[in-house]
């Protein structure tokens, strides 16, 4: 009988010793996750104010009167008609126009839905001014080849 009695406690203290280490486990994993979510997010945020930082250190990548040549600039830059700082200029803008639609894909990818996304940043108005350079980017098609059709699709939407 004692002996029975010991099994029993041997068995319920390895149901214990499971379930401890499931809780723990499960714990852990969702501490993780948290941690690597917020992680992400502080990224983006940094990533906004470094977008920030090189548009107040270099006004022309916002100016709606310089965005709205790139059509000419591109001509001029195929052409290789562009020289000294015009080509300059022309180089900074197509890089800070990937360096943001390559924050707005990664944005978009956290936050998962457009309406999230939309709430972190309202993207729809901030890519309105870099349109002409998403519709007609240096390589063609590229930026449904390099975001893909969803974001295509939704960055279509809002510059049309």
């Amino acid at each position: 009988m004692f002996k029975e009695f010991i099994n029993i406690l041997n068995d319920y203290k390895n149901l214990l010793l499971l379930l401890n280490f499931i809780i723990t486990t499960s714990a852990t994993f969702y501490l993780h996750c948290k941690s690597k979510n917020e992680n992400l997010e502080t990224i983006l945020h940094d990533q906004l104010l470094e977008l920030q930082k090189i548009s107040l250190e270099h006004p022309f990548l916002e100016d709606e009167n310089y965005t709205k040549q790139w059509d000419l600039l591109k001509e001029k830059y195929d052409n290789k008609e562009l020289k000294g700082e015009d080509l300059d200029k022309f180089i900074q803008y197509d890089i800070y126009t990937e360096m943001l639609f390559n924050f707005l894909f990664k944005s978009f990818d956290f936050y998962k839905s457009e309406k999230k996304l939309l709430n972190f940043v309202d993207f729809e108005s901030w890519l309105d001014i870099h349109a002409k350079c998403w519709t007609s980017p240096l390589q063609p098609h590229s930026n449904r080849k390099v975001y893909g059709q969803k974001m295509f699709d939704m960055v279509n939407r809002w510059i049309s």
